[in-house]
């Protein structure tokens, strides 16, 4: 495949593989621009530092491995990099990171910069998170199903949001383990925070707690901290067409409250918080889908044929209700007082 790299009046026309990298190599900068034409899957511009400031991923929709690490970059947009698999951009001076059309993400590394949030919700087949030394003071990976290690050292946690992270992530329970690390080592200054949480609520679902720095273990922590549980008490159920993908969204009245979604005798359990989960379908393996747990609010709405009846009567704390753009013949709120 042919590449061509052009700043000013330098322009360098190389070929590269499949097999692998071409190999680091120098181009000078004749200007303040550079381009680099061709159809390039992965691209790597790691430790330029001061020497790079800005990169414009636009118009190579097609990028699938991005590496940036150690560069001066401010903002990062991958908005138009849908098939990307990698995302590897620590060590810059980011204060936000949008990844929520990236949702082929497997592997995201955005240590090191300054932000003080990240939404990775709509990353569900993300595997491997690092996002250690920023300024963080709360992290979701609920959706994150599919999550085997997670970096999270450095940041602002407290320790109820540490005990809230050991709660969202998702059981690897009948699998291989996963690993967290909230800590770098043992002279780490968020010591003692992490110290006073409850890593045992990271192991029932079968996640080690170790130091970054060597992966040993951290020693046993203090915290008694129980994560919410289940309530099966409460529940709504709906009709639904056989096999057909069923749109839901949900919210609680406290973040980290466990839900079940179960149909055809099949279960899913996500965890949703006081914010709106996000539309997500769920698959209808018989003609009932029942939502257990302690949702104040619910949404089925734009479902159309696929829903024909609704039950709230079993949950009574309802506080929110969408199910319009589907074929309900009649709906009883007489408990939802």
């Amino acid at each position: 495949t042919p590449v061509r790299i052009v700043s000013g009046s330098n322009t360098q026309d190389i070929t590269v593989n499949t097999g692998g990298w071409v190999g680091t190599a120098s181009y000078t900068a004749d200007g303040t621009e550079m381009k680099v034409y061709g159809n390039i899957v992965d691209f790597r511009c790691d430790d330029n530092r001061a020497n790079l400031t800005a990169i414009d991923l636009s118009h190579n929709t097609e990028l699938e491995n991005l590496y940036c690490i150690g560069n001066q970059l401010t903002t990062l947009d991958v908005s138009h990099n849908r098939w990307l698999y990698r995302l590897y951009c620590s060590a810059n001076r980011l204060t936000t990171l949008d990844v929520s059309n990236n949702t082929k993400l497997k592997e995201l590394n955005c240590s090191g910069n300054r932000l003080t949030t990240i939404d990775v919700s709509h990353n569900t087949k993300l595997k491997e998170l690092y996002c250690g030394g920023n300024r963080l003071t709360t992290l979701d990976v609920s959706h994150n199903t599919q999550l085997e290690k997670l970096y999270c050292a450095g940041n602002n946690f407290s320790t109820q949001a540490l005990d809230d992270i050991y709660c969202s992530l998702p059981d690897r329970t009948g699998t291989t383990y996963g690993e967290i690390f909230p800590l770098i080592h043992a002279s780490d200054p968020n010591h003692a925070t992490v110290l006073a949480t409850n890593k045992h609520n990271a192991i029932l679902k079968s996640w080690t707690v170790r130091y970054a720095q060597n992966a040993t273990y951290i020693p046993a922590t203090t915290g008694t901290y129980t994560c919410p549980q289940l309530n099966t008490s409460r529940y709504i159920t709906l009709t639904v067409k056989k096999d057909s993908a069923i749109k839901l969204d949900f919210k609680a009245a406290t973040n980290g409250t466990p839900i079940r979604i179960v149909s055809g005798g099949r279960a899913r359990d996500i965890t949703v918080g006081t914010s709106l989960y996000g539309s997500t379908y769920f698959t209808a393996y018989g003609t009932e889908m029942k939502i257990y747990g302690d949702l104040t609010g619910f949404y089925c709405s734009g479902n159309r044929g696929k829903i024909t009846a609704l039950d709230p009567s079993h949950n009574t704390q309802l506080k929110w209700l969408s199910c319009s753009d589907n074929n309900l013949t009649s709906l009883d709120l007489s408990h939802n007082t």
